[in-house]
């Protein structure tokens, strides 16, 4: 048996609105069939019962032969079998916009419909941004498929800026190679869909996967269950290093200035932290049109039980504190991490 981790990267400042964001942002499990794992920072992943909120800061996974429906309002999202997916912790979540990280399995999203890009769904080949709409999200080793049944969806290959507008009926795939070339396909019967160039697209994935193997931390394959790499092959495929920008760095200067005035409302110090946050979250962001946040810091993790029985035991997000759960303790040292756990076997 073996532990999965999935750890998340993102530079945003922290924001003071954290108990509305993690509101905003939660999911409830609205049906359950088969067996699925939440799990949080601190804490042993738990078995998940209909009824059971996701919080930002989490990550859920589902083992061989589950379906799950998470909701939130209208919204939902149809998370199938051998699954892993999480949502960055609140404190990197901005009102009004929605960022799921997908790590493997399938995913069938219904999205509210608004007049700007609000909810990004990001993978470890590509990023896909909408309005509202009904899609699908499908990763494996290699390859992950966008596929839309309403709306439209902006798909990017997040190694190449290779970027595409798919709508009813039409599917984007993201192919990588074992040399790490990386091709766009667009499937669109009987009509021509444009594909561009847009740099500001390319960034490096902004999560890797975890695994706890006899006591040895390894990392897992990007779109994968089961397959490691090393943990420092992992965070050369998913960490680049960045200068903070010039407007970075003023909105940081004018924040610490007016948290320092001892005249300065709590009003002023929150707005100035907004606007260091917005800042970060533009500069940061390469790839990340609708600006939901550029993970480059945060991390979720969860346990994975393999194809030997498991006397499953629980993950928890971030670094977890017991043998049993996954993400214990490594990549503890990244200050931000997310790290949620949970449970899955892939099939």
């Amino acid at each position: 048996m073996f532990f999965l981790r999935i750890t998340v990267f993102v530079v945003l400042a922290s924001l003071s609105l954290q108990v509305r964001a993690q509101a905003d942002h939660s999911w409830i499990v609205a049906k359950l069939q088969g067996t699925a794992f939440i799990a949080a920072k601190g804490v042993k992943a738990i078995k998940v019962r209909r009824g059971m909120a996701l919080h930002p800061g989490q990550t859920l996974s589902t083992r061989a032969r589950t379906r799950l429906l998470l909701t939130r309002g209208k919204e939902s999202i149809q998370v199938g079998s051998g699954a892993i997916m999480a949502l960055p912790p609140a404190k990197y979540s901005r009102p009004g916009k929605t960022l799921i990280l997908h790590q493997s399995g399938r995913l069938d999203l219904t999205v509210n419909k608004r007049d700007v890009k609000h909810f990004s769904v990001r993978t470890p080949y590509l990023i896909a941004v909408v309005k509202g709409t009904t899609f699908k999200v499908d990763v494996h080793e290699g390859r992950t498929e966008v596929s839309v049944s309403s709306g439209t969806v902006e798909v990017s290959d997040s190694s190449t800026g290779a970027t595409t507008d798919i709508t009813r009926g039409q599917s984007a795939s993201v192919v990588r190679s074992a040399s790490g070339a990386s091709q766009m396909q667009v499937q669109a019967p009987g009509k021509k869909v444009k594909v561009r160039k847009i740099k500001g697209k390319i960034a490096k994935p902004n999560f890797y996967a975890t695994v706890k193997v006899k006591g040895k931390i390894l990392a897992l394959k990007p779109g994968t269950g089961k397959k490691t790499i090393s943990v420092s092959e992992a965070k050369a495929l998913t960490i680049s290093k960045r200068k903070l920008s010039w407007l970075e760095r003023k909105a940081a200067a004018k924040a610490a200035a007016i948290a320092a005035d001892p005249d300065a409302t709590d009003a002023e110090v929150e707005a100035a932290q907004a606007e260091q946050a917005q800042a970060s979250a533009e500069s940061s962001s390469p790839g990340n049109s609708d600006g939901a946040g550029n993970s480059e810091n945060s991390s979720a993790s969860s346990s994975a039980s393999s194809n030997s029985s498991s006397s499953s035991s629980s993950s928890s997000s971030s670094s977890s504190s017991s043998s049993s759960s996954p993400g214990n303790s490594n990549g503890a040292g990244n200050s931000e991490n997310s790290n949620a756990s949970s449970n899955a076997t892939k099939n």
